[in-house]
């Protein structure tokens, strides 16, 4: 994921400059802090359009179209905690802020769900003449032989 500080705005910025950190970012969310960093609210694609709508200019400040409620979690919250959050409020991005309630990461939905890398060693062991397999090893060697479409060694 790119920095955090990718994602910030200030409350003075543009809706045009919040369009700029939301595909900056490519999470479809920005983020409007004060100077020390502490949250203040969201904006995303969707607000700035509402706005828009609503006959706002692209030149006017974002402070008035962001979301001053909004769900965060804090740094110690867990995965299953975080999931949870966010399945019960639809949502695709969770900020992360500290006890002073600066902004320190984010999560996401795709990353959340996603496949957990693990540090596992996998040893295949394929010695031997193949006498047992037979035919089947004829011309292949072992580690080649398919399984459900695959080889083995895949």
């Amino acid at each position: 994921m790119k920095p955090i500080a990718t994602f910030c705005l200030k409350p003075s910025d543009t809706l045009l400059r919040a369009l700029e950190v939301i595909d900056q970012a490519g999470e479809g969310i920005a983020f409007m802090c004060d100077e020390p960093g502490r949250m203040l609210g969201t904006v995303t694609d969707g607000d700035v359009r509402r706005a828009l709508l609503k006959g706002a200019s692209l030149n006017d400040a974002v402070e008035p179209f962001a979301k001053k409620k909004f769900s965060s979690v804090s740094t110690s919250a867990s995965r299953p905690e975080v999931l949870d959050l966010m399945q019960a409020r639809q949502l695709h991005q969770i900020p992360i802020l500290d006890d002073a309630g600066r902004l320190e990461g984010l999560h996401l939905l795709h990353e959340v769900i996603g496949a957990t890398p693990k540090p596992n060693w996998a040893v295949i062991m394929a010695g031997g003449k193949g006498t047992r397999l037979g035919d089947l090893t004829k011309n292949m060697p072992k580690p080649m032989l398919k399984v459900a479409g695959r080889p083995i060694i895949e």
